[in-house]
């Protein structure tokens, strides 16, 4: 007969047997290694556990999907396969759920009601999913429709994996039209044929929605793939053109305005290269004008240094250090070769900025004339002239008195220079 212990485990066994008639369905040491391949989205991951064909009909995924009517959470499904009469390791009901997933035999929707992707889940965020049956059946030819889809928009996706890339692809098409078009001056962006209904569906579902819209949407995709890079160059030039009319192109503040207002950053003929060049040629002669008055000035200021005996009088390096004090610097003719160079000089100095250099010249030459004329007789006195309209001879003997009389007492103590 039997040893005690054989015999205590015989009938432990036959215990076990009856409270889990069901155990044998997944009694396999390859679960784990399972689960490890279908997180990595390989289609036969069930070889492991010694299982070819499809993963529908594996026992323990039968019973799986009979168990989603209704549908439940991830882990009312553990709890329940784990107890009589299953009494089945974890590791086979997470294999079970990531390979029906994989295999779009089973919809996946997360614990904030969005559609999920099994493997890109945790096995904590697996228990809060819920699964439900699949009940839409996809053809081949609907399989490859959606595979050509997500080559279109950047995505290879391998066969049989479709399922797990149909919310990167509606996502990529949401991304695209939006990336066609933008604020304004650019269009809005276009509308994706059939968005409605792929966000409101999952699983097979959506495959299938997607399916029925490929030959529509592939060539808006690259459409709008076109469009993205042509916006994308325009708006440099648009930028170009906002900046030369805020430098003074006023004249093109219209036709800026009526682009923007209009969206028609995309419209054909492009509108921008004749507003550059229109905005450009105004600011070159508004800017040549502007150092031509600075340029006249400044030789009317050198003719006066040239004709004053005391600045002739003083050193070069005295010269240099008075130009430099009074700010009486030769300047560069501004670029104006490109109207890129002119948005860069003019941002350098506007044409304001040269204007008021122009006014400021004379003040700053006689500045200069009197610190010369005190370099050389270091004594020499500022006297404020008076001004005044003169009418009559009358008039310009009394203010000739005026300025001899301020003058004359000074005289004793050294020369006088008259500033204005």
């Amino acid at each position: 007969g039997l040893s005690r212990a054989d015999a205590v485990r015989e009938a432990a066994s036959r215990v076990l047997d009856r409270l889990y008639p069901e155990f044998g369905a997944a009694d396999h040491a390859g679960w784990g290694r399972a689960v490890d391949q279908a997180r990595k989205r390989v289609p036969d991951a069930l070889k492991e556990v010694g299982h070819t064909g499809d993963a529908q009909d594996h026992s323990v995924c039968k019973a799986f999907l009979r168990a989603l009517r209704p549908a439940k959470r991830g882990s009312e499904l553990r709890t329940l396969f784990s107890a009589p009469p299953y009494g089945w390791p974890r590791e086979a009901v997470d294999a079970a759920m990531l390979v029906l997933a994989n295999a779009g035999q089973v919809k996946v929707t997360g614990a904030d009601g969005k559609p999920a992707v099994a493997v890109d889940l945790n096995a904590t965020q697996l228990g809060t999913c819920t699964f439900a049956p699949e009940t839409q059946v996809i053809s081949v030819s609907e399989r490859i429709a959606v595979r050509a889809l997500g080559l279109a928009l950047g995505l290879s996706v391998p066969s049989g994996e479709e399922n797990n890339y149909l919310l990167t692809i509606v996502d990529r098409l949401a991304q695209m039209a939006e990336a066609a078009g933008g604020e304004a001056p650019a269009p809005k962006p276009p509308e994706v044929p059939g968005m409605t209904e792929f966000r409101a569906s999952t699983g097979n579902d959506l495959l299938a929605e997607l399916a029925a819209q490929q030959d529509e949407l592939k060539p808006l995709i690259a459409k709008w793939q076109a469009a993205k890079t042509e916006k994308e160059a325009r708006l440099r030039s648009w930028g170009l053109a906002t900046r030369l009319v805020a430098i003074g192109a006023r004249e093109q503040q219209g036709a800026l305005d009526a682009i923007r207002t209009a969206r028609a950053l995309l419209s054909e003929p492009d509108p921008l290269p004749s507003l550059v060049s229109a905005a450009a040629d105004d600011l070159r002669n508004l800017a040549n004008a502007a150092y031509n008055a600075w340029q006249q000035t400044w030789d009317s200021g050198e003719a006066r240094l040239k004709a004053d005996a005391a600045w002739n009088k003083i050193s070069p390096e005295k010269k240099h250090t008075l130009r430099v004090e009074h700010a009486l610097l030769p300047q560069d003719v501004p670029d104006l070769s490109t109207p890129e160079k002119i948005a860069e000089s003019l941002t350098a100095r506007g044409l304001a900025g040269w204007g008021d250099m122009a006014a400021a010249l004379p003040t700053r030459i006689e500045a200069a004339l009197r610190d010369a004329a005190v370099e050389v007789e270091p004594k020499t006195q500022t006297v404020a002239m008076p001004r005044r309209v003169i009418r009559s001879e009358p008039d310009l003997d009394a203010w000739l008195d005026e300025i001899r009389q301020k003058i004359s007492p000074l005289l004793a103590s050294g020369p006088v220079w008259p500033a204005a």
